[in-house]
């Protein structure tokens, strides 16, 4: 009898398997091998699009099992670290922006909803980021114009999400909008060493 795909079971053989990844892309493609090896009998599609629906949006990755879709969006953060990691050496750069950062994984929660508008087929979808630097989990000291965006373990993100009146990026990029309302709790994704580790947040959107 063949086993229903979980994330969660996903995720914790991947674990095992790598610590660290040298790119998103590279999150990407073992997560998606990973899903196939646990869970032969569903279809996973990588950048998928809804052709029907906004030709110029994609999804990291789909999993189709059965009928049901279920998409999955991906963001991996990196401050700058130079380590061996099961006999590989791993040179990641600091990405900083970390404001961007997080506006931009809300924006994969919002991407998600979308999907699930739109398609009756859609059964559950899960945005996950990993990043090495703990600046992600911590509430921002003082007012700054990326509050709302704010993905601090404890917070709660739901409805309408803003810049701060008259920052650049409340042009340039706009707001967010969630329909559910989402808890924030970060875990620990791996150990690197005694003093660094990579941490997890995934939300879940539930149909």
């Amino acid at each position: 009898m063949q086993k229903p795909f979980s994330i969660t079971e996903a995720l914790e053989a991947l674990r095992t398997q790598r610590k660290l990844f040298s790119s998103e892309a590279d999150f990407q493609f073992a997560l998606a091998w990973t899903i196939k090896e646990l869970f032969p009998h569903v279809e996973v599609r990588l950048e998928w699009i809804p052709v029907d629906y906004d030709p110029n949006m994609y999804i990291d990755i789909v999993v189709f099992e059965g009928d049901a879709i279920i998409p999955i969006e991906l963001k991996y953060k990196t401050k700058k670290t130079d380590k061996i990691v099961d006999g590989e050496r791993f040179v990641l750069k600091n990405q900083s922006a970390q404001d961007l950062g997080m506006y931009d994984f809300l924006k994969d929660v919002q991407r998600i909803e979308f999907i699930r508008q739109h398609f009756a087929n859609f059964q559950e979808g899960y945005a996950i980021i990993l990043t090495n630097d703990p600046y992600y989990t911590v509430k921002p000291t003082e007012k700054v114009s990326f509050s709302q965006f704010s993905i601090a373990d404890g917070d709660i993100k739901t409805g309408a999400l803003r810049w701060a009146e008259g920052s650049k990026s409340s042009i340039a990029r706009g707001g967010i909008d969630l329909q559910d309302e989402y808890p924030i709790k970060w875990s620990v994704y791996s150990r690197i060493d005694d003093t660094e580790q990579v941490l997890e947040l995934m939300v879940s959107i539930r149909k």
